[in-house]
C-alpha cells in the first residue's frame, strides 16, 4: 500500500503549484498499484519546492503544508510518547542520493531547553538500507533494510555509539523515496521507545 507516499507526493504538488511552480517540474502521477512508484529519471523530476540539497539527497526541514506529513509525524510522536522538537522529510530520487554516516546532533530544545533524546524515521516508498556503524570499529556494522511503511527509532545511548546513514546503490534502478524524521525527548521510557538498559536503570531508580 503506497498510498502515503502518494499523499506525500500529492500534497508536495499541490505545494509546488500554490508557489508558482513551473511546468518543467511536473511531478510523475502517483502510484495507484501495490507496486512501488516508477524509478525516477532526470526528464522526469518530483516537484520539491522549498527543498535544499543536503548530504546527497534533498530535504525539506519541517514541511507544515502537508496534512500527511503532519499526520505521520503526530502518529510517531504518540506510538513513541516522544515530545517532537524537530523534523524533516527527506527524498531519495534514486539509487545515486544517499546519506553518508553521521551522528545526529540530539540539540537542545529553544522551548523546553532539555535536550532531545530519540531519533525516529519512517519510510515510504521504494526499500533502501540502513546502516549502523559502531566508533570503535567500522567491522562492527549493522543494516536494517527499510521498505514502504517500515519505522525505525534510537536514542541516544546509539546515536553516541554509532553512526549511522543510507548508503548509496549505484548501477541499480530504484524508484524515489521519502522518509519522515523526527527529533524529540522522550515523555516517558517504555519498551517502545527504550533499550534494555534504559529500562533497567529505570526500574532500579523507582525502588
Amino acid at each position: 500500500d503506497f498510498s502515503i507516499f502518494n499523499n506525500l507526493l500529492r500534497d508536495l504538488q499541490n505545494y509546488a503549484e500554490q508557489v508558482g511552480s513551473s511546468a518543467d517540474t511536473a511531478a510523475p502521477r502517483p502510484n495507484s498499484s501495490s507496486s512501488p512508484p516508477a524509478a525516477s529519471s532526470s526528464s522526469r523530476p518530483m516537484p520539491f519546492v522549498g527543498a535544499v540539497n543536503w548530504s546527497r539527497h534533498l530535504k525539506h526541514e519541517n514541511p507544515s503544508f502537508s496534512p500527511t506529513f503532519r499526520r505521520v509525524v503526530a502518529q510517531l510522536s504518540s506510538y513513541f510518547d516522544v515530545e517532537v522538537y524537530a523534523t524533516r522529510l527527506n527524498l531519495y530520487m534514486d539509487g545515486g542520493d544517499w546519506k553518508p554516516f553521521h551522528k545526529d546532533s540530539h540539540a537542545y530544545s529553544q522551548v523546553t531547553h532539555l535536550q532531545e533524546d530519540i531519533t525516529v524515521g519512517a519510510s515510504f516508498g521504494a526499500s533502501r538500507a540502513l546502516e549502523f556503524v559502531h566508533d570503535s570499529s567500522d567491522s562492527v556494522r549493522f543494516s536494517f533494510p527499510q521498505h514502504n511503511g517500515d519505522v525505525f527509532a534510537f536514542c541516544s545511548e546509539v546515536n553516541k555509539a554509532f553512526k549511522h546513514g543510507v548508503p548509496a546503490a549505484p548501477g541499480t534502478t530504484l524508484s524515489p523515496r521519502f522518509s519522515v524524521i523526527l527529533w524529540g525527548r522522550r515523555r516517558t521510557l517504555n519498551e517502545r521507545n527504550a533499550g534494555a538498559s534504559e529500562l533497567e536503570r529505570e526500574n532500579r531508580g523507582r525502588l
